[in-house]
């Protein structure tokens, strides 16, 4: 089985420092109401609510070098659990790199 003990550090790093920073917001991992009437565990519910957040830390190539199609079709998921919140509006911010020179 893979250690992913990194990124979990990295996740929690995401949420406890990134996000605040960028969004002016503290967030928690939190189980959030679906428009179904379900409950979904989302990696980043920000203080107010009106953000929720699936994070992902997987890389986009298995480590035998092929597309990670599993890991891209969890993304998917998560997108589509996001978009069956209560909320009308939903959306989605993608950043290509989180962490540049110590920034």
């Amino acid at each position: 089985m893979a250690d992913t003990r990194v990124q979990l550090e990295v996740e929690d790093w995401v949420r406890r420092e990134w996000m605040p920073h960028k969004l002016g917001q503290q967030f928690s991992r939190e189980r959030v109401r679906l428009s179904s009437g379900e409950v979904c565990d989302f990696d980043a519910v920000s203080s107010d609510r009106r953000i929720v957040a699936a994070i992902s830390t997987s890389g986009a190539v298995t480590a035998g070098g092929k597309h990670a199609v599993g890991k891209l079709l969890k993304i998917r998921s998560d997108m589509f659990f996001c978009c069956s919140l209560r909320q009308s509006v939903a959306s989605w911010f993608l950043p290509k790199r989180i962490c540049t020179n110590g920034a």
